[in-house]
């Protein structure tokens, strides 16, 4: 991240690099969570447990700035597929 922030500062152009990085992190995060949800088991499904609370919270981020959706239309188009 701090690379394309670089990139950023210096004029390139980042937004395919960005919308990978923002694809592959929330897709990372949620399949985080779905193995800490497991691990926990029925514990993680009670408000007082973080990770009930980040198994709920985490889905979102997905449409953050953007659908992941449309990320990989932007990648596709920028990557000339």
């Amino acid at each position: 991240l701090e690379s394309l922030i670089e990139e950023h500062i210096a004029g390139n152009d980042v937004v395919t690099k960005v919308s990978m990085a923002k694809y592959w992190i929330t897709e990372n995060a949620r399949e985080l969570a779905v193995q800490c949800m497991q691990l926990h088991g029925g514990y993680g499904y009670m408000e007082e447990y973080k990770i009930a609370r980040r198994y709920r919270d985490i889905p979102v981020m997905s449409i953050y700035a953007g659908t992941n959706e449309v990320m990989k239309v932007i990648i596709a188009k920028n990557l000339g597929l």
